[in-house]
């Protein structure tokens, strides 16, 4: 078996990891120790990690973006004005290589702490260890799934020609730094503001009703959703489609569904989440019975909602073109936020 390595004391990170999620990955081991016949799978914990370290190792012997100055104009970041241009279909292909490693450490470490999960939830026999192990793994888990989304949110702002070039290089610039920052040291809480919405949204339970959304917006403001969440669409509410992709997000369906449940609403006084696919919280439903299953729950819910809105862009279908997310990031990076 090989070692856990011990933390670097001169360091706060251990590689791609902050120190906690170190601590917290020799929490598991150690427990898992413990337990008869499990070495065959603190063997294979240790191997993944390792292998996630000599990859993120990769990435100190790259050189950082390149810079040039062009005739007669500023010094440009070769790599920005690569994404500046970039189509949604291509864009993985115009990535840097150092930011491809960034981008590719954060699936990694996703698909290592449900692994991690998997393990307590499977292997681990005392009720209070493992929920203790559970709470913590969780909180790592989403936290690479938000930096996952926000990546995607800030790539769809890069090849989306309907925005300005000034935000699009502006989004290009904080999506090369969420991948650098990944791949050279441990970075959680990126774009704390959308965190906080999908954090709150993971957790509120959605009562359909009279579709007004008063219980579920109270519910994201105490959960510790961003107030800006509430006051961009509350200001936009007229716009149409922003004010439908809002409702998609805060009810956890589709337009379509949405157009059922209003004409419900009209003949009976109120709403119910009777034919609608979703679970307790709210978010379409899948596979419940692990927690990396619950918390993809909100990436799913985020893709389906992205699938559905580019098929009404390439149909000229009714309803939202797309996500509320897409129209909130695009507001913070215009207001600086």
């Amino acid at each position: 078996m090989p070692p856990s390595p011990a933390i670097p004391e001169s360091r706060p990170t251990v590689g791609s990891f902050t120190s906690e999620e170190f601590g917290l990955i020799l929490d598991v081991v150690d427990l898992l120790a413990r337990v008869p016949g499990q070495e065959g799978l603190v063997s294979r914990i240790c191997l993944k990690w390792n292998r996630i370290q000599r990859f993120h190792a990769l990435v100190l012997e790259m050189p950082e973006v390149d810079r040039v100055r062009l005739a007669g104009g500023d010094p440009l970041d070769t790599d920005i004005d690569i994404l500046g241009v970039a189509h949604l279909s291509d864009f993985d292909l115009r990535l840097p290589g150092r930011t491809i490693i960034g981008k590719s450490l954060i699936d990694l470490e996703i698909s290592y702490w449900g692994y991690l999960a998997n393990a307590v939830e499977g292997r681990i026999p005392d009720p209070e260890d493992r929920t203790g192990l559970l709470s913590r793994l969780e909180r790592c888990l989403c936290h690479r799934i938000y930096n996952r989304m926000t990546a995607e949110l800030l790539a769809s702002v890069v090849s989306s020609h309907q925005v300005a070039e000034k935000h699009r290089r502006d989004a290009a610039r904080f999506l090369l730094t969420l991948w650098e920052e990944a791949a050279i040291q441990a970075m959680r809480d990126f774009a704390p503001l959308l965190e906080s919405i999908w954090e709150a949204r993971r957790k509120v339970r959605v009562t359909i009703g009279t579709l007004m959304g008063i219980s579920e917006i109270t519910e994201l403001l105490s959960l510790g959703a961003t107030p800006h969440f509430i006051e961009f669409f509350a200001a936009n509410f007229e716009e149409t489609e922003i004010s439908e992709a809002f409702s998609e997000f805060l009810f956890g369906t589709t337009y379509e569904e949405l157009r059922e449940k209003t004409l419900e609403r009209e003949r009976i006084g109120l709403a119910s989440k009777t034919g609608l696919d979703l679970d307790a919280t709210g978010l379409p439903r899948g596979a419940q019975d692990s927690l990396q299953e619950r918390s993809l729950g909100i990436y799913r819910f985020f893709k389906r909602r992205i699938q559905e809105a580019r098929s009404r862009r390439v149909t000229g279908a009714a309803g939202p073109k797309r996500i509320a997310e897409e129209y909130l990031i695009l507001y913070f990076i215009e207001h600086q936020l």
